[in-house]
């Protein structure tokens, strides 16, 4: 019996598809940020192609994920509003999920579409960015049309992200502005799917076993560590014994949760990310509860903050010996910045000691500043401060002032702490709410005249209204930090009003982008978020209702795995006929520059295996350069779903490098959508004249 033929795979269809589209070309990008090359159609099915002979249905295993149905009850009713889905695509950006945590700050864009990424200014760093993007076939966008602007909704990190807006600055092209608080270092990446884009910050890494970005041995900043807590204080012994085991200050501040005073024994301050990373893991075999807190006490962080101040001891005088030559001079800073590098403070001290009672030479006051430092870190606080004091009253205007200054506010709080006792407020613990909402009006008409109006047409023909609604968005971001387990809610939903009575338009629909519940355990450093949620790592797809797990089972080392339903329609409820399972390994060196992850994902619609793929995704970030690679292996129609590396680098003179080359399928290949242009529901229909051959 002749066999029939099979359908070729084809691409995941658009979010908001209605009806079958037809099908696609592939996207492939060359090495460029500026330029696409398409390839040919893919072929299409046709009516010649298929044949009366049928085959013997296939004996295919089904199983269901159940991934506990009453958090995602709510999803069910939200999609009873929903009416027929969209003609078209009417929001290009559904939503910016901004993820702040303890190791890092994520943002995810979740499109309503397919978009290439085209390039961002500035490259990577400012106070604002403008990413430029492209929108593919199924996004409906003409290549020459002007594109409505857009606000799309923010769902957390209000002290984080100020502003987001679309708007159309070339024809067939999109800006995506992003405004922060305050200027911000980042890193953007395309993943598999190009219905996402994930910006990293890179400054913000607080958590153990993370990347580190191009801290310099000299930078400052209010480290501590929490090494535990419990609601009564601490005895001296314990403090003791603290300083005893790490050799560093250690004090006790004091929190209130929930109307509970807590105690927590810490040391610090620490003034660099690797020296940080150090002390922690001296101390977590002693301290298993101990986490890392940077500017988490109003005393430290800000500024203006004023404490007690006690009088120091006095410092050698300067310039009370006689002058040596310069080679000496030289030769002594050297060997002191030896010293600290090698953390022999007592040598360092000894050095700087002996600079310090020079006359004036040109690294006089950097020597003064090390000298600070290294007693500093000895533990020899009191001393640390006269040296800081005597280097503003030397060097009011000097280079180093500004964090020299910052570094004797330190000392003076953790000071005020240990000899008063007296409350030092740290982050809000507890619950913190915060949410908003927004609304926006859409009116796209046009109307169409070739000539004199004739006369026998006095009136002229009504306009054509392409889109007249009114989209309402609302946002509630719930979060509570405690000790020991941090809590996030999230839920950013919508409503659009339709005005109009078109048959090719829909009426009212009811989005649901964002509802979910996250649950940080830190002392076992496992991570939990169960609901409607964005990922675009690990070889997931973009939105999906169900279950992500994160455990960081060791310092470099993490376990990341997500299961649940794809989320094609933000409009409608839950489709549990399409479910998937990814699971990834990732390792971060301590202290390193790069991190890196392999994953493998797996999928499977009605019963049929969808999408199974392996892949790996890299990420170096240095001062003046970052790099990020993506490559996504199709083992079922053995295809590069994605190869994609984007980097920057920074030169002299505020001129930057950007590159990216990219080569993907866009869409991803999956069984699903062979279901692209024919006339069949589902793939058993289809099954009933094609093989899976």
């Amino acid at each position: 019996m002749p066999r029939t033929s099979s359908p070729r795979p084809t691409r995941r269809p658009s979010r908001v598809s209605t009806t079958p589209p037809m099908s696609l070309p592939t996207a492939v990008a060359p090495a460029t940020s500026t330029a696409i090359r398409r390839s040919q159609s893919l072929q299409e099915i046709g009516p010649d192609r298929i044949t009366e002979s049928r085959m013997p249905r296939l004996s295919i295993k089904r199983w269901l994920c159940r991934l506990a149905p009453a958090s995602l009850a709510a999803l069910g009713a939200a999609g009873a509003f929903a009416q027929t889905p969209l003609a078209g695509v009417r929001r290009l950006v559904d939503v910016i999920e901004v993820n702040d945590h303890e190791d890092q700050v994520d943002l995810t864009m979740v499109f309503n579409c397919s978009m290439r990424y085209v390039t961002s200014l500035p490259a990577s760093e400012g106070k604002e960015v403008h990413i430029q993007l492209a929108p593919l076939a199924d996004c409906g966008v003409s290549p020459m049309s002007q594109i409505a602007s857009e606000t799309p909704p923010v769902s957390g990190g209000s002290s984080i992200v100020t502003a987001a807006r679309v708007e159309s600055m070339a024809p067939g092209q999109i800006t995506l502005t992003l405004g922060f608080r305050k200027n911000e270092r980042y890193v953007l990446a395309q993943g598999v799917d190009p219905r996402g884009l994930r910006l990293r910050l890179i400054d913000r890494a607080r958590g153990r076993g993370k990347i580190l970005v191009g801290q310099s041995t000299e930078q400052v900043a209010n480290f501590a560590i929490n090494l535990d807590s419990q609601p009564k204080p601490f005895s001296e012994a314990d403090i003791q014994r603290a300083h005893e085991l790490l050799k560093a200050p250690a004090f006790v501040s004091e929190a209130v949760v929930d109307g509970e005073k807590w105690y927590r024994l810490r040391v610090g301050p620490i003034d660099r990310r690797s020296e940080a990373d150090r002390l922690m893991n001296l101390a977590l075999p002693s301290y298993p509860r101990a986490w890392l807190a940077i500017g988490d006490d109003a005393v430290t962080s800000d500024a203006n903050a004023t404490v007690a101040q006690v009088a120091s001891p006095p410092v050698e005088r300067m310039g009370s010996d006689p002058a040596l030559p310069n080679e000496e001079l030289k030769k002594l800073t050297a060997a002191a910045r030896t010293a600290m590098d090698r953390h022999e403070y007592p040598t360092a001290i000894a050095l700087l000691t002996k600079l310090q009672r020079q006359p004036e030479f040109p690294d006089r006051a950097r020597a003064q500043e090390l000298l600070g430092l290294a007693r500093e870190r000895s533990g020899q606080l009191a001393h640390a401060k006269a040296e800081y004091e005597e280097y503003l009253r030397g060097y009011p205007h000097g280079e180093a002032a500004e964090r020299v200054a910052f570094r004797l506010k330190i000392l003076r709080a953790a000071e005020a702490k240990a000899r008063t006792g007296r409350e030092v407020k740290g982050d809000s613990l507890g619950w913190e709410v915060t949410g908003g909402v927004a609304q926006m009006a859409r009116y796209d008409g046009e109307r169409i005249t070739n000539g004199a109006v004739p006369t026998n047409t006095p009136v002229p023909a009504a306009p054509t209204i392409n889109q007249n609604a009114l989209f309402n968005d609302a946002d509630l971001f719930a979060r509570r930090r405690g000790e020991t387990f941090d809590m996030v809610g999230r839920l950013s939903a919508g409503y659009d009003k339709s005005f109009t009575k078109d048959q090719g338009t829909v009426g009212n629909a009811t989005r649901v982008t964002l509802a979910s519940i996250e649950v940080l355990d830190r002392s076992i450093g496992v991570l939990g978020r169960l609901g409607r949620q964005a990922h675009n790592e690990d070889g997931i797809l973009g939105t999906f209702d169900g279950l992500f797990l994160s455990w960081q089972f060791k310092p470099s080392w993490a376990v990341n795995a997500a299961a649940g339903y794809p989320v094609e329609q933000l409009i409608i409820a839950p489709q549990t006929q399409d479910r998937f399972e990814t699971l990834a390994l990732a390792y971060t060196p301590k202290n390193a520059h790069w991190d890196a992850s392999v994953f493998a994902a797996n999928e499977q619609y009605q019963g049929f295996r969808n999408r199974k793929a392996v892949g790996v995704e890299g990420r170096y970030l240095a001062p003046r350069a970052s790099l990020v690679g993506v490559i996504d292996y199709d083992t079922q129609f053995h295809s590069l779903n994605t190869a994609s590396l984007v980097g920057t680098l920074q030169l002299p003179a505020r001129w930057s490098l950007s590159f990216d080359a990219e080569r993907r399928n866009s869409p991803v290949l999956t069984v699903r959508n062979a279901l692209i242009g024919q006339t069949f529901a589902d793939l058993n229909q289809l099954e009933q004249v094609f093989t899976l051959d």
